[in-house]
């Protein structure tokens, strides 16, 4: 899934993708990501790429995203610390704080 949530600031746009397959040891997993492009003069480029810390697959990271100046939140409502190989636990999430800049 692409563009599951979507907020803009003056200079930078975030898109959450909740489905997104990033993890790189286990393509077929959809832990999810938050694509952040940055606004110089007319042109979007993509800035960076947030991925699940976890590198588990299912949390769904990007379902949820916001911005105020600097700093992004970015969620991830599957997401469970205490499930091993990233199992499904409802009632569990995170919620990821980023400074852009950094």
């Amino acid at each position: 899934m692409f563009s599951s949530s979507i907020r803009i600031s003056v200079d930078y746009l975030i898109i959450g993708c909740q489905g997104a397959k990033v993890n790189t040891y286990d393509p077929g997993s959809n832990n999810g990501a938050a694509l952040i492009f940055k606004r110089t003069g007319i042109t979007w480029s993509l800035a960076r790429v947030v991925r699940d810390p976890a590198g588990s697959g299912g949390h769904a990271l990007g379902s949820s995203v916001s911005i105020n100046g600097n700093n992004i939140i970015v969620g991830a409502p599957n997401a469970s610390s205490n499930i091993p190989f990233g199992g499904y636990n409802p009632g569990k999430g995170r919620v990821l704080f980023l400074n852009i800049e950094e």
